[in-house]
């Protein structure tokens, strides 16, 4: 998502006006990957979806070691992701860490399975209690 994004600003699909242009070039381009992994988002056929997708204006992507070191600034303690399905395929790659909630291993899992976090973060945090 974050290629097409880049795609779409450098190209100027960035208004209204262009999201049926938009979504016709992605059809039509079957042959680019990150195409096809938004035209199979259920996102993409929704006007307010696909703006929400692909143009929202206050969206801020991060990577799960960024997101760690964030936490550790805010004095915050990671309890883990939300999603059970994620947690138990990650399990089975990182199965020395029982309660799922290494960072350095989800980044490393993320980067083998890029897909896993396609949608967003889900996860759970408290603050640090010294």
């Amino acid at each position: 998502i974050i290629k097409t994004k880049k795609f779409l600003k450098e190209n100027n699909y960035n208004n209204l006006r262009n999201i049926r242009k938009y979504r016709e070039m992605i059809k039509n381009k079957l042959e680019n990957r990150s195409f096809q992994k938004v035209l199979d988002r259920a996102d993409f056929y929704s006007t307010s979806s696909v703006i929400d997708l692909i143009f929202h204006a206050q969206e801020h992507c991060f990577t799960i070691l960024q997101l760690s070191k964030i936490l550790k600034n805010l004095n915050l303690e990671f309890l883990g992701f939300s999603n059970s399905f994620i947690k138990t395929k990650y399990g089975k790659f990182y199965p020395d860490d029982k309660n799922n909630l290494d960072l350095n291993y989800w980044n490393q899992f993320e980067r083998d399975n890029p897909d896993t976090f396609i949608g967003m973060y889900k996860f759970w945090v408290r603050r640090k209690f010294s």
